[in-house]
């Protein structure tokens, strides 16, 4: 009988939607991997209750920010799986629900960054000396989106967490501002609609939102960059299962007509290349 199926495997961070979950199936691979990787083995090493995982697993408790780093470093985690824990942990301790979803949207952002360019080429930019290249940065741009939102260290200490050094807090506002990862319009600091991440010659990079999506179209329409393909970054929305039909729906529609276009069209010259993951749909919330 084969039992590869019940084999624990390294789960993949950007699947899931609560770090808890998330690191419960990540002990359950180490403690597969390395039988001595227990709940007192991980509590000797934190310093805390051999119940604490336990309750945190059982999403009971949240991590602490402070704590982030020495988990991180027992789980062995990633650059990359890191700094997503991270905002994660932020994204379940803050109680503002407009900062939750713009956290919600960071990771989002992440998640169809990884997988437009692939998880080699986006550890490679995580590992890189790049205003990107850290949790706290990507959190300024999300937090410019809200509508209070004031350019100053202590504002973003404030609505962020004490445990978070000022001095770092004050070093990533200075990058994300000299990169214009966010802009000044003469009233407030925003985030831009279209921009490029830190390296602008590379075309991959090249993120545009909803509302720049025409520009988009207009430059395929008309060339205005020849041999240069238009990435479209389209940001998350949040629906509810119920709606989820609807979509599914709406994307059919979509299909269909544009296979009519394609069916009537006379002296093809160019090729559309549509996704059939053109929806990159998360699992569903846990109640």
């Amino acid at each position: 009988m084969d039992n590869s199926l019940n084999t624990p495997t390294r789960p993949q961070i950007t699947e899931y939607t609560d770090y808890r979950l998330y690191l419960s199936d990540f002990f359950a691979w180490k403690k597969f991997e390395s039988p001595h990787f227990t709940h007192q083995y991980c509590a000797n090493k934190l310093g805390t209750a051999k119940s604490y995982l336990s309750q945190v697993f059982k999403q009971k408790i949240h991590i602490s920010i402070d704590r982030a780093s020495d988990i991180a470093k027992l789980f062995d985690l990633s650059d990359f799986e890191k700094q997503f824990f991270i905002i994660m942990i932020i994204q379940g301790l803050v109680t503002d629900t407009d900062l939750q979803n713009h956290f919600r949207g960071v990771l989002g952002r992440i998640r169809i960054n990884e997988e437009v360019h692939g998880l080699k080429s986006f550890r490679e930019k995580v590992n890189s000396p790049v205003p990107y290249a850290t949790w706290l940065p990507v959190t300024i741009v999300a937090m410019a989106n809200l509508p209070e939102f004031q350019a100053n260290a202590e504002w973003i200490q404030k609505h962020l967490s004490d445990s978070v050094p000022l001095s770092e807090i004050t070093d990533a506002l200075k990058k994300v501002i000299d990169t214009k990862m966010i802009e000044f319009d003469g009233q407030r600091y925003h985030e831009p609609e279209s921009h490029y991440s830190p390296d602008p010659n590379e075309i991959n990079s090249h993120r545009r939102f909803i509302p720049g999506a025409q520009k988009s179209i207009d430059i395929l329409m008309g060339d205005l960059v020849p041999h240069k393909p238009a990435l479209f970054f389209n940001g998350g929305l949040a629906i509810s299962q119920n709606d989820f039909k609807e979509v599914a729906e709406a994307y059919y529609r979509f299909i269909n007509e544009l296979m009519e276009i394609s069916k009537k069209s006379k002296d093809p010259q160019r090729v559309l290349f549509v996704s059939n993951n053109l929806f990159h749909v998360t699992k569903p919330q846990q109640p």
